[in-house]
């Protein structure tokens, strides 16, 4: 999917804040009812052996889709703007800051990474590379873009979270250090961006032919 018209930063922008406001819901979404499951689980395997469990149902909070509809607005904002003519530039940014991100993460860690650790690190790798030599190729394609500015917003997230756990403990961090976590992470965006992508395509090459048969009326 390709198209080689650019879209106005105001759009960018728009359409990033959107991009991560559905980002945000899904995420949300998945992790109240992962908490929920787990607890219900505990529960049952609790009661299995007579002890009293207080089975607390984990709540829809709005933090995760307020905090990312800025990120990636802002994220989408500066892949159009400056790295769309630089791919190399914006390649050494995600292997700069993802090591930054994994090297503080492990320092902070309590345990040893294992193989899996490392197949999940090799995932990372793999999808981002291929994604940006795709997008490197094409790119003026919208479909590429999307996917892109996902991962950079991953990248930078993580790089902030795992920085911010040097300096302020967190309930959640252990899980947050965890590389299976993040590539679930990664991948779960690439997926939404994807869909989100080929949408935001067909949408503006729908105008973009109604433009055009106006235009030759």
């Amino acid at each position: 999917m390709s198209n080689k018209r650019s879209l106005r930063p105001i759009r960018i922008l728009a359409l990033g804040a959107i991009n991560g406001l559905l980002v945000g819901l899904a995420l949300e979404k998945a992790r109240t009812t992962l908490l929920n499951y787990q607890a219900s689980q505990a529960a049952q395997e609790h009661g299995a052996i007579g002890w009293t469990f207080d089975y607390i149902q984990a709540l829809w909070g709005p933090w995760m889709p307020l905090v990312y509809i800025p990120v990636f607005a802002i994220v989408a904002y500066f892949v159009n703007q400056y790295f769309k003519s630089r791919p190399t530039l914006l390649l050494s940014l995600w292997f700069g800051l993802g090591a930054v991100a994994i090297g503080a993460g492990y320092f902070m860690s309590t345990s040893n990474p294992d193989v899996f650790s490392f197949l999940w690190l090799l995932s990372l790798v793999a999808v981002s590379y291929l994604v940006h030599r795709l997008w490197k190729n094409r790119p003026d394609s919208i479909f590429l873009f999307w996917l892109v500015n996902g991962i950079s917003a991953v990248v930078v997230i993580a790089f902030a979270v795992q920085l911010l756990g040097l300096f302020v403990y967190f309930v959640y961090w252990r899980e947050l250090r965890s590389l299976s976590l993040w590539s679930i992470f990664l991948l779960g965006i690439v997926a939404i961006n994807a869909v989100y992508g080929a949408v935001v395509h067909l949408i503006s090459d729908r105008f973009s032919r109604r433009k055009h048969a106006r235009a030759n009326s």
